[in-house]
């Protein structure tokens, strides 16, 4: 993620700008086969191995398939249903994308090596004070959101509450919440975009992965706390050359709302008293470490390139990611306007 350009050497500029607008093609291009092309050709797959494990049937028929769906008592637990889903899923869809990346040229599993010492002591060090700042988004967005609604008007927000508690249903939402879906969102949203577009600007690459994995969310809610703390993953991340850190701070932000959903949902008095008493304790050591450790989230010095700060936007708005951003806002505003109909 560090590579270095220098100046000096005649058109020098004009390189650095077909090699930046060349990597943020590739960017666009891989982000709109994960989101579009990937996650449906993997949930197309799913069902049909779903169907045929269930049934011992190897039918195509589109129609027999749709009624054995929504005939419900073919499913004995909707939650535990829909995270094996969402886990298969989201893990087809990633492994089409590493070869999609590889075939472009773009070795995406390189961005678990570290090039400095200590990423995964970064990202335990990091995850208290992106708690801490993720709550207190959160908190004023809900408070937003809540007046607004107050009129009648309806924000849609993502929804992991257990409705039928059972050792599948807990086990697997846990395993997308803590393993899946931190180890995917963080190998594209930081990996993929941080190794293409790092090299040449190191800002312009936290505030890119930092706008798509908030615009991913498709809601408002989450929108504004996930765009933040993906700054803060990126930047630890851009320190470390690695997405250990992330990952990490990722992870153990899903795992406490993991916990309450889990707690509620079997009525457990003990680890509704471990949430919180997790939460408060993480973020009282939040604020020591944002107070004694804030170097831990420097970025360090910009790439030197010949490139201007101008040359580096043109770059990438002005070709694919910008599709994949107005293809973002069209099903976050698209499902404002469902909820509303």
């Amino acid at each position: 993620m560090n590579d270095e350009m220098y100046e000096g050497e005649p058109g020098v500029a004009e390189v650095q700008k077909r090699g930046l607008a060349k990597n943020a093609a590739k960017l666009g291009i891989i982000l709109i086969l994960y989101d579009i092309v990937f996650l449906y050709l993997s949930k197309k797959a799913f069902l049909y191995l779903y169907y045929w494990c269930a049934t011992r049937n190897l039918t195509r028929d589109k129609t027999v398939i749709n009624a054995f769906y929504a005939n419900t008592d073919n499913f004995s637990s909707y939650t535990a249903f829909e995270m094996i889903y969402s886990c298969s899923v989201v893990l087809m869809s990633l492994i089409l994308v590493l070869i999609a990346a590889r075939i472009m040229g773009i070795k995406l599993l390189s961005v678990f090596k570290s090039e400095e010492k200590g990423a995964a002591k970064a990202g335990i060090t990091a995850f208290p004070v992106a708690l801490i700042i993720n709550s207190a988004v959160t908190t004023i967005v809900s408070f937003v959101v809540n007046r607004i609604e107050s009129s009648g008007a309806v924000i849609p927000s993502a929804d992991f509450s257990i409705s039928d508690p059972n050792a599948a249903a807990i086990v697997f939402e846990a395993l997308y919440l803590v393993v899946v879906a931190p180890l995917a969102e963080e190998l594209i949203y930081r990996g993929l975009v941080l190794k293409t577009i790092a090299p040449y600007g190191k800002k312009i690459a936290i505030f890119v992965s930092a706008l798509f994995f908030g615009l991913m969310h498709g809601n408002i809610k989450q929108f504004i706390g996930a765009f933040i703390c993906g700054i803060i993953f990126a930047s630890v991340d851009i320190k470390y050359g690695s997405i250990i850190p992330s990952l990490i701070i990722h992870s153990l932000n899903n795992a406490l709302p993991t916990i309450y959903n889990i707690g509620s949902a079997v009525d457990s008095n003990i680890l509704m008293v471990a949430y919180y008493v997790l939460l408060y304790s993480i973020m009282f050591v939040g604020i020591y470490i944002f107070l004694s450790k804030y170097k831990t989230f420097t970025i360090g010095e910009e790439p030197k390139t010949s490139l201007t700060n101008g040359d580096k936007i043109k770059a990438i708005t002005l070709n694919i990611p910008t599709l994949y951003a107005i293809y973002l806002v069209y099903v976050l505003i698209g499902a404002i306007v469902t909820a509303n109909v």
